[in-house]
């Protein structure tokens, strides 16, 4: 996704946290939006460490590269802005104790996705391994088949 999307969505939720606050909303009704930004500066970073030329937009490299890190800098300003407003509410120790739990999760999905790829290509192996057995199996048949057709036409001859 490119960086002016990815920072469009992250805007809007900054501005839906910004609009909770204001009229008093708790941050913890909010956490939608508070992971949503989260997760774009984690894109933004992404995209500002590699960013790629995208030839349809007629970009250069280097545009691409300044708005990678313009949005990934816009993205972390409201990410602080966020994060010291948790912090305000819930205090320091809350805001570690859910960057290690972030942590842990994605620890934890990293894994699980690891173990479907792995489940997945096992059970592409097992489906080509049967399939080249039921292709054996029928070689086998054609030939037993076309072998007793032989003899029998040999011997009625």
């Amino acid at each position: 996704m490119d960086p002016i999307t990815i920072l469009a969505g992250c805007t809007a939720a900054y501005n839906a946290i910004k609009q909770g606050i204001a009229i008093g909303k708790e941050m913890q009704g909010m956490i939608g939006d508070v992971s949503s930004i989260m997760d774009s500066v984690g894109q933004l970073t992404q995209v500002a460490a590699n960013p790629k030329s995208n030839l349809l937009a007629g970009k250069s490299a280097q545009a691409i590269a300044m708005e990678a890190y313009a949005a990934k800098a816009e993205a972390e300003k409201m990410y602080h802005e966020i994060k010291n407003a948790f912090i305000a509410q819930y205090g320091l120790n809350a805001w570690e104790i859910v960057q290690a739990e972030t942590t842990r999760i994605k620890k934890e999905q990293k894994l699980s996705a690891q173990k479907a790829a792995h489940d997945a290509e096992k059970a592409q192996e097992e489906l080509m391994h049967n399939l080249k057995m039921v292709g054996l199996a029928l070689l086998t048949i054609a030939i037993l088949v076309i072998g007793m057709v032989t003899t029998f036409l040999s011997m009625h001859r």
